[in-house]
This record gives structure tokens, sequence and C-alpha cells, in this order.
């Protein structure tokens, strides 16, 4: 399908903690962090192994994880990476940080991402993960528009 983000390189900086605080401040979330550092570029990742909800993913981890969602959302499609997508959401309304995620895409993502949730909103508003966030997707749309149009030609 068009309109899917590019497959990244695995980021330098994936999370925004390091391991040592993280097991001293939230000791259960250990084990998703470490499934995480354990990624390699081009494996396939398993998203049943973490939650999107911590707080250690930096931005940069999630732009390396979106085009894999996107692709497991489409074509093997589950309720665990319906709720990675809802977890991602979140994050991005959590004090207005979607424009944090847009900051790290060229011209041809912005637009993909643009043309993807379109996509979501018109043909797949019946997925648990879409019509739970319709009025986050619109916002999100309404931003990339915006975005879009201040761009150069």
């Amino acid at each position: 399908m068009k309109h899917l983000l590019k497959l990244k390189k695995l980021p330098q900086h994936f999370f925004n903690y390091e391991r040592d605080y993280v097991a001293i401040t939230r000791p259960e979330d250990i084990k998703d962090y470490d499934y995480l550092a354990s990624l390699k570029e081009g494996k396939k990742i398993d998203f049943s192994q973490f939650r999107g909800s911590s707080s250690d993913i930096s931005w940069e981890g999630w732009t390396y994880l979106l085009p894999y969602l996107q692709r497991e959302w489409l074509y093997h499609y589950s309720d665990i990476i319906d709720d990675r997508l809802d977890e991602l959401f979140w994050a991005f309304t959590s004090n207005k940080r979607f424009e944090n995620i847009v900051k790290l895409l060229d011209q041809e993502d912005k637009s993909n991402l643009l043309s993807w949730m379109k996509y979501l909103r018109l043909e797949k508003q019946d997925q648990v993960f879409v019509y739970s966030n319709i009025d986050e997707l619109n916002g999100f749309i309404n931003f990339l528009e915006k975005e879009m149009e201040n761009q150069p030609a």
C-alpha cells in the first residue's frame, strides 16, 4: 500500500532514560526496556513484548517503530498492534507533542503520514484504534495539512 512511512534505521537514542534509572524508578518496566534495547535493525518486532505507554521510548524510537506498526496494522492486524497505535496516539496528544514526531519526518513521510491518517479516517473508522481516537486523528490531520501548506513546493 502506498502512503506508508519509509522504514528507518535503528536510532542511537531510542530511549529517554538510561536503563539504570528505569530499573530504580520503575522496575516493572525493565523487561520492556530490555526487549526494546535488544532490537536489531531489519529484524521482526514482537509488539507484544512491550507497552507503548512507557515514557522510556524517545521520539526517535517512535519514528523507528511507527512504519513497522503501520505495516503490521494493515497486513497482520491484531489487538496488540491496535493497542500499540493507541498508546502512540496517547503519546502524541500528551502535552500536544505530535509536532515532535513531525519534526523528525522528511517531506515525503509527512505527506505519507497525512495520507495514511486520511485513509484511516475514511476507510477504517470501524477499527477500535481509529474510532476511539477519531478526534485526535482529525487534529493530527489538521496539523499536518497546515504543516504541508507552509512548506515550500
